[in-house]
């Protein structure tokens, strides 16, 4: 497998183009938001970073590759925009000064502790798989099974920001029901958006 080969926003093969024929993504594409990791940062080793998925309150989710298995995961880096920032190495989370730090430690903690504990849901059908977790550059991750499709708020702004009422339970009781499945073991997920639910294509 030839990884310099590999589109970053799909990770199929470029076929030594600058454009992916199979979804359009240039190579060399700078990430939308300067907090986000670059593609193709390498993150332990063997996990190379494409494009971001989502972004949300407590983090960012990426697609990426798993270059051991060789096959596309998801990766959730704990970055909260409110207490924490990129550094300017482009790679490492540095967290505030001040309460800021302390509220990130918690959080980063509370971020690992929930992603062993998701793992045990790992057969819900409203809960994407942890396959893993790990602290890196001042930070943590959870690595989880890719799911191919969009965000809700991706899938928003396609239908010009508004769907119909019935359309719109269809897809928060799936929600709703994974909610309560955790909620009824302790686990709160704060940070229920737009950005965070996701749409599958399957």
């Amino acid at each position: 497998m030839n990884v310099d080969d590999l589109c970053m926003g799909c990770f199929e093969p470029r076929g030594g183009g600058p454009v992916c024929p199979a979804c359009g993504w240039a190579e060399g594409r700078a990430p939308a938001n300067p907090v986000h990791l670059k593609p193709r940062t390498r993150l332990r080793d063997h996990y190379m970073v494409g494009r971001v998925l989502g972004h949300g309150g407590f983090g960012i989710a990426y697609i990426a590759w798993d270059t051991t298995l060789e096959m596309k995961v998801a990766l959730k880096e704990f970055l909260p925009g409110d207490h924490a920032t990129r550094g300017a190495d482009g790679v490492t989370v540095t967290p505030y000064t001040g309460e800021s730090h302390e509220h990130f430690a918690y959080g980063l903690t509370k971020f690992l502790e929930e992603g062993r504990a998701v793992a045990r849901f790992n057969d819900h059908p409203g809960i994407v798989p942890v396959l893993g977790f790990f602290r890196e550059h001042g930070t943590g991750y959870l690595v989880m099974q890719y799911v191919p499709g969009m965000s809700l708020l991706e899938y928003l702004r396609l239908k010009g920001g508004r769907i119909p009422f019935t359309h719109a339970v269809e897809i928060a009781m799936p929600v709703m029901d994974t909610l309560r499945t955790v909620h009824e073991v302790g686990l709160l997920h704060r940070d229920i958006s737009p950005d965070n639910i996701y749409i599958t294509s399957t």
